[in-house]
């Protein structure tokens, strides 16, 4: 709302952008079940540098590998 982007957005901000995306397709809503880790791994790569920071998605994608 603010008109801020990429590096002006704080970077809090832009980690809770990256695991909320991942929270809201892994968790099983109402309307669809909850879709597996490593297809919205790829979802957030595919999205990651536009939507959402690059380095981010790929420290995120990079650990929840190793679980």
């Amino acid at each position: 709302p603010t008109g801020v982007t990429g590096p002006e957005i704080h970077h809090l901000a832009r980690i809770c952008a990256v695991v909320d995306v991942f929270d809201a397709m892994t968790c099983r809503r109402p309307y669809r079940k909850a879709m597996p880790v490593a297809e919205v791994l790829e979802h957030l790569e595919s999205i990651s540098g536009g939507h959402l920071d690059k380095e981010l998605v790929r420290c995120w994608t990079s650990i929840m590998r190793k679980k």
